[in-house]
């Protein structure tokens, strides 16, 4: 086999899911160009809670995530009002000069008791899931509220869970032992602790595991060809949200990645029967890089379905870390991110 011919059959599931590693790249060579990461956004609102015919005063800061500075590229910021319903009642266009603005809602007098939010975000953001959008939940009380005034029980926000599941490395692969993360959270947007019910195709549960940290977590799961796997997602207060996890693909590697005493990575890469005469005897590549620099590129080879690899990290400055592992002609198979901080015993 030559190695033109190597990457034909894996080159749909790359085009499948290099998406998830690519929209997360920055392009430096313009500083003009679009920006491949969504910009953080933080609202300082003057209280939480407030009364029919307030303002609701706001200091804005908008974020260049490739710098963690105040961005000198956005130039405007979009600030709503959202009832319980939800509906949008109000709408404000912020100017933002070097990464702050300001702005304010006037409350009127004829407003209803409830739990709102206040949601904002820049045009460049709405690329991405809303889940980047910033969120507050404030609390409203009026005093003519029917008759009822301070009485009137607020309306609660629907606690709808959303959950997001990240294969490691990018993607499943049949018969695989892969390691999946999983991010929970609320109406707000805020990560929350959640049981999660993981069943089969056919309905039967095999497993259930809860989060660990504020809605994050995760479990090993071998999927079987064709198989699709859902989830029964239970928050605290016993709202369940059904989710299907991705589906695997027939062919592919999967990377699992660990930082042993040393802080040296010991990489593993994983396989399966329909892909492994593909890969074996021949040159992998498995590039370090942090802050948007190639630091190292070492050469593997896979012979099994299951390979480890030690890989010294001594050259490595500490902070994010990608690992990307590539085939002969340099194209991306999975990615992984790692956090290296050599003074201390954080394993990754």
């Amino acid at each position: 086999m030559n190695l033109i011919s190597f990457p034909l059959r894996l080159l749909l599931l790359l085009f499948i899911t290099s998406d998830s590693w690519s929209n997360n790249t920055i392009q430096d060579s313009d500083k003009n160009a679009t920006k491949q990461v969504a910009e953080k956004v933080y609202l300082h609102i003057d209280r939480s809670n407030y009364t029919s015919g307030d303002d609701i005063w706001f200091k804005a800061y908008v974020i260049d995530p490739s710098t963690n500075r105040l961005s000198v590229y956005t130039s405007n910021l979009y600030v709503e009002l959202i009832t319980p319903d939800p509906k949008i009642i109000q709408r404000r266009t912020v100017k933002i000069e070097n990464g702050t603005g300001h702005g304010d809602f006037k409350l009127n007098d004829s407003i209803p008791s409830g739990r709102y939010r206040i949601r904002s975000y820049t045009n460049y953001m709405r690329n991405f899931d809303d889940q980047f959008f910033f969120l507050k939940e404030i609390t409203v009380v009026s005093p003519y509220d029917e008759g009822e005034g301070l009485n009137r029980p607020t309306k609660k926000i629907d606690n709808t869970i959303d959950i997001t599941f990240f294969p490691e490395g990018g993607s499943l692969v049949d018969n695989v032992t892969s390691r999946m993360a999983f991010k929970a959270v609320n109406a707000l947007g805020k990560g929350c602790d959640v049981a999660v019910k993981l069943y089969s195709p056919s309905g039967e549960q095999i497993a259930k595991f809860n989060s660990t940290h504020k809605g994050l977590g995760y479990f090993n799961i071998q999927p079987g060809p064709d198989h699709t796997y859902y989830t029964v997602v239970q928050s605290g207060d016993s709202t369940e949200t059904r989710a299907a996890l991705p589906e695997s693909f027939p062919t592919g590697v999967v990377i699992r990645t660990l930082l042993n005493k040393d802080k040296n990575l010991i990489l593993t890469v994983s396989t399966n029967e329909a892909t492994l005469p593909i890969v074996k005897g021949h040159d992998l590549s498995v590039n370090l890089s942090s802050r948007n620099l190639i630091n190292k590129i070492s050469k593997i080879r896979i012979n099994s379905l299951v390979n480890n690899f030690l890989i010294p990290l001594d050259s490595i400055p500490d902070g994010i870390i990608r690992v990307t592992l590539s085939g002969p002609e340099g194209l991306p198979l999975c990615e992984r991110l790692i956090f290296l901080q050599k003074n201390s015993n954080v394993k990754t």
